[in-house]
Formats: C-alpha cells, structure tokens, sequence
C-alpha cells in the first residue's frame, strides 16, 4: 500500500462515523468511490481499493452500495471476483443466504486466478453451512457441489484447495453424507501428501500440510473409522510424526 492509500480498516472507520453522522446523502450514486478517491492525492484509485472499499462496505451492512463498487470494475476480473465473493461472505454470515448465493454462484471461475477461485468457495461453503443449520438440507447440497466442482477445477492450489475439501466435507458430515466426507477427505490427504513431499524434497516441512493430515487422521477416527485412520497414518514418510499420529489412534480407540 502506497502513502496516502486509506487501508481496509480506515475505510470501514470511515464508513462507521459516516453512518453514525447520518448516511450517504441519497443524491450520491451506489457506485461512487469518491470518498476513497479524495483520500488518494489525487492519483488514479487502483482496482484493488475499489474492492477493498466494497468489501469495507459491505462490512457495514450497506450492501446494494457494496456490490455496486464491486461491479464497477470493468478491468480486473479477479479483484472484481474477489470483491463479489467477499460480499457473499458477509451476506452469508448475516443471513442473507439467498442474495449471497446468487452473487456467489454467479461469479465466473474459467478466468480467475487461484485467489479468488478460493474466496468463491469459501463463500459457498458459508452458504451451505447456513442452509444446513436451518434444515435445508437440499439446497445445501447443490451448493456443496457447486462448491467441489469449483475447488478442483484450478491447479496448484495446495494447502488452500485442501482446507477447502475440510470444510466442505464436515458440512456434508452434517447433513448425514459420510461417503461425500470421506470421498473429500481422501482428496484432501492426497493434496498434503503431495505438499509434503514437494516441501521434503527442498530439504523444508510443510507444517501446515502435516496440521491438515492430522485433522483427517483425528477426524476419520471419530467417525468410527479407524482402519483409513491407521492406513492414511501409515502412509506418511516421516517417521516421528507417523508414530505420533498412530499413538494418538491407539488411545483414542481405547
């Protein structure tokens, strides 16, 4: 960020005491970035504010202004791609679950880079957490799948695309889908065992690889199924983590 650049938290300040003095006066377009363009010395404001500010916006809950902003850019479909699924994020989280999965769903993936790829998922996978929890299980589903079909498309997403696999797969758990769990799951290991190996093989560990393969080995475990637990477990190469990891499945089965 350049000096003079308002960051994300001085936007959502900014908004804030806006809100508390009143409001947007109503003649001032939902699109508009002036506020942020005068507190840019004058310079160009970048695609990446004009996100940061949407997404600032829909912090506050001012949110046909947000998705305004975030349609506004017209040059950069990866900021506008994460701006949008920002926006969803939120809209989920405060309930609105049908407006967030119109904007989620909508935004194109076969032109996005991985960043946003990954902001999209997130996205849906907040959709179907919120549609599970108020039983409807259906739609929760659709999402879900919308959601795989969109993490497994890019490549080279790593520890990301892994986290994803996690966190669609306890949905699934919660909707009484074990074989989708344990399918995602077995997607998940094969992503960090492939981030091992690479990292190993660079003489470095990949901590966060191994923290996913030990939620997975902990995880089958407590749905009753140890014996992927003690072969995933011992398909690790190395070996003091692979005794820890089998350690803990033997008391657990205790």
């Amino acid at each position: 960020m350049s000096d003079g650049e308002m960051s994300y938290l001085e936007m959502r300040q900014m908004l804030l005491d806006l809100l508390s003095a009143g409001g947007f006066p109503p003649d001032e377009p939902l699109d508009s970035t002036a506020r942020i363009g005068e507190a840019s010395n004058g310079e160009p404001l970048k695609t990446y504010q004009i996100g940061s500010y949407a997404s600032a916006l829909a912090s506050v809950g001012e949110w046909a202004r947000a998705e305004a902003v975030a349609r506004s850019i017209k040059d950069d479909e990866d900021e506008k791609g994460l701006a949008l699924a920002s926006i969803a994020q939120k809209l989920a989280a405060a309930g609105f679950l049908e407006r967030a999965r119109e904007i989620a769903t909508a935004i194109r993936t076969d032109t996005l880079r991985s960043g946003a790829v990954v902001e999209k998922v997130v996205a849906l996978s907040s959709i179907a957490s919120g549609l599970a929890s108020i039983g409807q299980n259906e739609p929760a589903a659709e999402v879900l799948k919308e959601a795989e079909l969109a993490i497994t498309q890019p490549d080279n997403l790593g520890y990301s695309q892994a986290d994803c696999f996690l966190e669609m797969a306890e949905i699934w758990l919660r909707l009484g889908e074990k074989p989708k769990a344990l399918s995602l799951w077995d997607q998940a290991a094969a992503v960090a065992q492939a981030g091992v190996a690479i990292h190993r093989s660079g003489g470095t560990t990949d901590v966060d690889s191994l923290k996913i393969l030990r939620y997975i080995v902990l995880a089958l475990v407590n749905v009753k199924e140890a014996p992927k637990a003690r072969e995933l477990a011992a398909s690790i190469d190395i070996e003091p983590f692979r005794e820890r990891l089998i350690q803990m499945i033997d008391e657990a089965e205790k």
